[in-house]
């Protein structure tokens, strides 16, 4: 497990006092509005900074970063990804898992590893996995209860219920 976690994307400036709106990556946004010192990511570069205010508005959570005080200094931090220690991140709920937990993991069938979880992802319909099977060949599996078995952190499983799928 990764002791940081992406929790937010930066989005569009807000306003004239330097405001920024934040876009969740959780779909909570409770979280955010307690963030106090943030890593700011993209590529390689990695900046820490410390959050002067946080609010709500109009289902949005808006962030002014300390010494930002203008819409211009503001539009430099869109598109950065927001990094807090993972006690900082959404809480979980039952069957809920980080992402970022979850990939690399094997993908099991009848106790043999089948594959490695790559990325995942939402459809629209529901949450998809992306995994390498052992030939290099990549499948979508879906991440639903009719396909998917136990999920085991400890050791780095993810139990798949049918062959077919994997085809």
């Amino acid at each position: 497990m990764k002791d940081e976690m992406a929790v937010a994307i930066v989005g569009a400036r807000f306003g004239v006092r330097g405001e920024v709106k934040l876009r969740s990556l959780s779909e909570e946004v409770e979280h955010l509005l307690k963030l106090e010192l943030v890593t700011l990511c993209k590529g390689s570069e990695r900046k820490a900074h410390r959050i002067s205010s946080a609010r709500r508005h109009s289902g949005d959570v808006l962030v002014r970063f300390e010494g930002v005080e203008t819409p211009e200094q503001a539009r430099l931090f869109t598109g950065y990804e927001v990094r807090v220690p993972r006690e900082q991140a959404a809480p979980l709920g039952e069957g809920e898992y980080y992402i970022t937990d979850l990939i690399g993991l094997s993908l099991m069938l009848n106790g043999e590893s089948v594959g490695t979880v790559k990325s995942l992802w939402n459809s629209g319909a529901h949450d998809m996995i992306d995994v390498e099977k052992a030939d290099g060949s990549m499948v979508v599996v879906p991440f639903i209860e009719r396909y998917i078995g136990k999920v085991d952190l400890e050791t780095k499983s993810i139990e798949v219920l049918v062959d077919w799928i994997l085809e």
